[in-house]
């Protein structure tokens, strides 16, 4: 539809500007309402300020393809302009923040299999590619008889449509092991205005008797998981020392390969780390994830010395540090690669984990609760699925607050719970030991078309310029 309107300002003499306007409109029209959870926890003026940065981009391709719009080379030039601009979304500003792909609106479809060799990004160029092939079949002109813009329109539908038909490979094959994985969620604490640490005992006490229930009833687990913020103060300090007790009883119960949710204290005042440990019988930290990949004004102020003392960032007193590199976590004879909160929106940081260590299972642990009951948790867990099938490995999506669930490497998610339920999940999950084409090459589509996005940047600027001095030439 976007596509359709830019066309008809084109036809009407309307300039670049215009287009811009048209796709800004668009994107905010699509990301308002996304994004309306950001709200919650960071105000009403963030939520726009996001959604506004956001549909920028939806201009810029607006942009892009308005000189494009009724020719044949529309198609190609409109998948490249959307997937590289998507792409960027996830590098800039800042950390990036490419929420709602449009690759994503495939989960459940016939076309998912395809992101086991094309990734997210490679459905969202094919997605594209559909749509504007057949922006270009309703033209006037082709429905006019010309047969190259027919042709053109008719060879891109076919190519979006039959490419991800005829590309089904199949899920990668296991080790012939199963992990039996108990993931615990305790925070039912969404109506009680309790103080911080208060509520931080709490849950923690739930999460001991979640997982004294579920040892009780089915013995030990293979692997245990409580999410991120589940120890949400570093529990070998004084200021979380009242929480350490809980730790090691869920240590004691479980009896190791015990992966806890903890912030841990960074290495210089007023830092932390968003961190996963793994913890043996005794309580004691054997291995560690360290979030590589942390959100701007959410666990850290940029420019903090310049705009540090602004109300609202006073609401983040900490900034957190980022992991070195990819990771895994070894369990004993299985290893697990590990993605914190909105890590999951990022395909090279759990591809890059799991190649780090093999690892034959994905954590994604979280904790949604900022987000009260809105559309966040799904759109998190629906990230979770889309990474399951790209690296062909079950992910544990693993929330504090909800919705956890089993993500298997066909998309399809098992015991979803509800949000703000104190609930566990447990499941003997199959160790995948071979790699999807993904898994190998990476994401290809989006290092390409974010190259061939600046090209077309380029171009375009400078035709722009080409265009304004002849004009001026003429008037003079």
């Amino acid at each position: 539809m976007l596509l359709l309107v830019v066309r008809w300002a084109r036809q009407h003499g309307d300039t670049a500007p215009t287009a811009f306007s048209l796709g800004l409109v668009s994107g905010l029209v699509t990301f308002l309402p996304l994004l309306i959870w950001v709200a919650n926890p960071a105000g009403h003026v963030a939520w726009l300020v996001l959604g506004l940065l956001e549909a920028a981009f939806t201009g810029v391709f607006a942009a892009l393809v308005a000189r494009w719009s009724d020719r044949p080379l529309l198609p190609l030039v409109a998948a490249v302009a959307w997937t590289g601009l998507e792409a960027w979304r996830g590098l800039f500003p800042l950390n990036g923040f490419d929420w709602g792909g449009l690759g994503y609106a495939h989960l459940g479809s016939p076309f998912l299999a395809f992101a086991r060799v094309g990734g997210v990004r490679g459905l969202t160029l094919l997605t594209v590619l559909t749509a504007a092939g057949l922006a270009l079949l309703v033209s006037d002109r082709a429905r006019g008889g010309d047969r190259v813009r027919f042709a053109a329109g008719a060879t891109a539908v076919a190519l979006g449509l039959a490419g991800p038909l005829l590309v089904q490979p199949a899920a990668p094959g296991t080790s012939g092991r199963t992990v039996d994985v108990l993931a615990v969620q305790g925070n039912d604490a969404e109506e009680r205005a309790l103080p911080g640490r208060e509520i931080d005992r709490i849950i923690a006490a739930q999460l001991v008797e979640l997982t004294e229930r579920s040892v009780a009833r089915q013995g030990r687990p293979h692997v245990t998981v409580w999410p991120e913020s589940s120890i949400d103060r570093d529990p070998t300090t004084e200021r979380g020392a009242d929480l350490l007790p809980y730790l090691e009883r869920g240590a004691e119960v479980v009896g190791g390969n015990f992966i806890v949710g903890v912030n841990l204290d960074g290495p210089r005042p007023g830092t932390f780390l968003n961190t996963a440990i793994v913890v043996d019988g005794s309580g004691n930290i054997v291995d560690r994830y360290v979030k590589r990949r942390l959100v701007p004004f959410g666990e850290y102020v940029p420019w903090r010395w310049l705009i540090g003392d602004i109300g609202p960032f006073r609401q983040v007193p900490r900034d957190g540090l980022p992991g070195d590199g990819p990771q895994t976590l070894h369990l004993g004879d299985v290893n697990v690669a590990v993605a914190i909160c909105f890590e999951t929106l990022f395909p090279e940081i759990v591809r890059s984990n799991v190649l780090a260590g093999d690892a034959g299972l994905v954590l994604a642990s979280t904790n949604d609760a900022s987000f009260g009951r809105s559309s966040e948790p799904a759109q998190h867990l629906a990230q979770s699925r889309m990474r399951a099938v790209e690296t062909g490995r079950w992910v544990v999506h693993a929330s504090l607050s909800g919705v956890s669930a089993f993500a298997s490497p066909d998309g399809s998610v098992t015991q979803q719970t509800d949000l703000y339920t104190a609930a566990a999940i447990r499941a003997d999950l199959p160790v995948v030991s071979q790699s999807t084409v993904f898994l190998r090459v990476g994401d290809v589509t989006g290092l390409v078309t974010r190259f061939a996005v600046l090209v077309l940047v380029i171009a375009s600027a400078a035709s722009w310029v080409a265009r304004r001095r002849a004009r001026q030439e003429l008037d003079t």
